[in-house]
């Protein structure tokens, strides 16, 4: 306050007060200078007690009990080199650079938020649209350009480095070209806080850059990988539709064997051509299984629901395909069991002829030519009556016999739930009244054989007694 009045120095101490209330500024102490004038004096000290922070008023001789000669500037008789227009020059061109640097850093924020945000669109059009939108994202994240906001900075930095002669030389005795970044930068007490005011704005510019290009890349994998599950599941979905509406094929006349060889073998025939069409249905779940594993070693962030969605559609898979094979078996069995029933029943009764004929033979040999016959007829009929108990040998089914059920076993067998009591019902009938039919035959043409063996042990051993009283 040196040739100054108290009304010079108030607007300055207002300002301070108002650093300290408002701004959260810690004021330590204010030094100010005593004016020349006794009345001056008076004033400023009256007037300067109803400030809150440390104030101490005191001479000019006394400044250099509190500050060395390098921190006071030429007019208070120190050797600070101090520039007032320089001064005002670099606080305008910081103050611009810290609203510009918290303008970028906004945007960087309003990004973050943004781009940490997935919310899954439900639909494959809709994860299109998404990537498309995500990707004009890209020019807004490209649009930040720091690299001039940085280049201000550094030459704030060298601006502060160039107001302290001491910092000119680098460690090493080699002058320091600016701002490198590094920890090994020092800056005096005088501008340390200035400094500070630079450089974290510059750091987490460039964090914040690099932050929010590694969630766009992170968003558009994640979104890549949102198309590639949505276009998954909708495989999925239609080979479900498709192996929902075949397996209702399957089953609609699932337990129809036919009524004859000729009914059940146009029905096998119809099948295997049915079985043929759905080798696409192998194809495409091979394609679905190749799919779901390359997602999932890729670390897809939907493993989990891929790997139940695979597991589902595979046992669906593997009911339909065994459904197809199951009929495929029951009417192939369905043909060998009509095949052989026919052949038995169409010379049933060519049998029972021969087995009720009982010519009186005119000799020994006759009678043993006619039991020889009758053998190789018993042979014949036992053959043809295996067959038949043995003609699903392959596919475990016996038809006659033993088990006449077995093909309404089978069909039981097979999916029970799905197909209604009375169709299981008409099936068996069909296959009983035939196997009933065959064992009634069966059983007369024991008896009948057997009569007729008998008649002709009796009559060779009537010759065979005759012969021996002639001789």
């Amino acid at each position: 306050m040196r040739n100054r009045k108290y009304d010079d120095v108030k607007p300055i101490l207002k300002i301070i007060q108002s650093l300290q209330e408002n701004f959260n500024y810690q004021i330590n102490h204010v030094f100010i200078i005593k004016p020349d004038n006794f009345w001056q004096k008076q004033k400023t000290s009256f007037a300067s007690s109803k400030y809150s922070f440390e104030h101490s008023l005191i001479s000019m001789e006394q400044l250099s009990k509190y500050f060395d000669p390098n921190q006071l500037t030429p007019d208070l008789d120190g050797t600070l080199s101090f520039n007032n227009d320089q001064w005002i020059d670099f606080r305008i061109k910081l103050e611009n650079f810290l609203i510009h640097s918290n303008d970028l850093l906004s945007r960087f924020g309003s990004l973050q938020i943004e781009l940490s945000t997935f919310d899954q669109p439900d639909t494959k059009e809709a994860c299109q649209e998404a990537i498309i939108a995500h990707t004009n994202t890209k020019q807004r994240v490209l649009g930040i350009n720091i690299d001039q906001l940085i280049n201000d900075g550094k030459n704030l930095l060298r601006n502060l480095i160039g107001n302290d002669d001491s910092l000119l030389m680098a460690p090493g005795g080699t002058r320091d070209s600016g701002y490198s970044g590094s920890e090994s930068e020092k800056f005096s007490n005088d501008f340390f806080n200035e400094a500070h005011k630079i450089k974290e704005p510059m750091e987490l510019l460039k964090v914040s850059k690099q932050k929010v290009h590694a969630l766009w890349q992170q968003k558009k994998l994640k979104l890549e990988q949102c198309l590639q599950l949505r276009v998954f599941e909708q495989d999925c979905s239609q080979m479900m539709e498709w192996l929902n509406y075949n397996n209702k094929v399957v089953l609609m006349n699932y337990t129809d064997i036919g009524h004859s060889y000729s009914s059940a073998y146009d029905l096998l025939q119809k099948h295997e051509q049915f079985h043929k069409n759905c080798f696409s249905g192998a194809a495409s779940i091979q394609h679905i299984n190749s799919v779901a594993n390359k997602l999932l070693a890729s670390s897809h962030y939907a493993s989990n629901l891929i790997s139940l969605k695979t597991a589902k559609l595979e046992k669906e898979w593997q009911v339909f395909h065994s459904a197809l094979q199951n009929r495929q078996k029951i009417l192939s069995a369905s043909c060998m069991f009509h095949n052989k029933a026919d052949q038995y029943l169409n010379k049933v009764e060519e049998w029972k002829n021969l087995c009720s004929n009982n010519q009186i033979s005119n000799s020994v040999q006759e009678a043993e030519n006619a039991l020889k016959k009758h053998h190789e007829l018993s042979d014949e009929i036992s053959q043809i009556y295996a067959e038949i108990c043995n003609a699903s040998s392959s596919i475990q089914f016996i038809f006659v016999c033993n088990d006449g059920k077995a093909i309404l076993d089978s069909i039981q067998s097979s999916q029970s739930t799905q197909i209604g009591q009375m169709e299981f019902k008409q099936a068996a009938s069909h296959i009983l009244d035939i196997v009933y039919e065959i064992l009634s035959n069966h059983r007369q043409l024991e008896l009948l054989w057997v009569n007729k063996k008998q008649n002709k042990n009796i009559s060779k051993l009537i010759f065979q007694i005759t012969h021996l009283n002639i001789i």
